[in-house]
């Protein structure tokens, strides 16, 4: 039977008898983030959700660092790597949208991805062989292969963080930006209120297509 420990408005379930270990607690953590925020992510809480004393976790965990990078190789065990069809290109859309719906699924914890800290395990490698094997189903090799992966990785990256760090906490976006004097900025003004209105998902879509387009220009070249 499954029982569930609640800790300061959280309710993580978690199995009866079941041993503490790492893989439970990096689970719980995550949870926990996804719930309240990085910010609200302690020992002691993180000790409290999972009904055991917080010297319990070091026991598994040797301290904060190492659950955080625990909670990366969690996010990463959730993004879908099952083979991409298609060509270069379609493989490339899929890859990217499928990192997109990791950050729309856990906004809070996905940031902690691109923590200057974060030691990087082997949940990355799976993601950035198959961005290479795709490159070079296309023809990219060597440098230009090079070029390509490092070329995608920033506006991926970029973007999706840029929406994670907005979500996680709430900040400034396009819809809340006061609109500029239009006598000022005429071409601006023109274009804010269509900005506002369009949707993060379909600017991420456009993004990934004016990528891959250029890295097919910069393939022909």
């Amino acid at each position: 039977m499954l029982g569930e420990r609640s800790c300061e408005g959280s309710r993580i379930a978690a199995p009866d008898r079941t041993p503490l270990n790492a893989d439970r607690i990096f689970a719980a953590a995550l949870e926990l983030i996804d719930e309240h925020g990085v910010e609200s992510l302690s020992m002691r809480r993180l000790a409290a959700c999972l009904g055991v004393e917080a010297a319990s976790l070091y026991e598994h965990v040797a301290g904060k660092e190492v659950l955080l990078d625990g909670v990366c190789e969690a996010l990463l065990a959730e993004f879908t790597l099952a083979r991409r069809r298609g060509d270069w290109r379609a493989r490339l859309r899929q890859i990217a949208f499928a990192w997109a719906e990791l950050a729309e699924t856990h906004p809070r914890a996905f940031r902690l991805l691109y923590r200057p800290q974060r030691r990087i395990a082997g949940g990355d490698l799976p993601v950035m062989e198959e961005i290479v094997a795709a490159l070079e189903h296309g023809g990219f090799s060597g440098r230009r292969a090079a070029l390509a992966l490092r070329t995608y990785t920033a506006f991926v990256d970029g973007a999706l963080l840029r929406l994670a760090t907005r979500a996680s906490p709430p900040t400034r976006s396009w819809r809340d930006a006061e609109p500029p004097p239009t006598d000022e900025f005429p071409h601006y003004a023109a274009v804010s209120p269509l900005a506002a209105r369009l949707d993060d998902r379909l600017v991420f879509a456009a993004g990934v297509d004016v990528v891959i387009d250029g890295l097919a220009a910069l393939l022909r070249r």
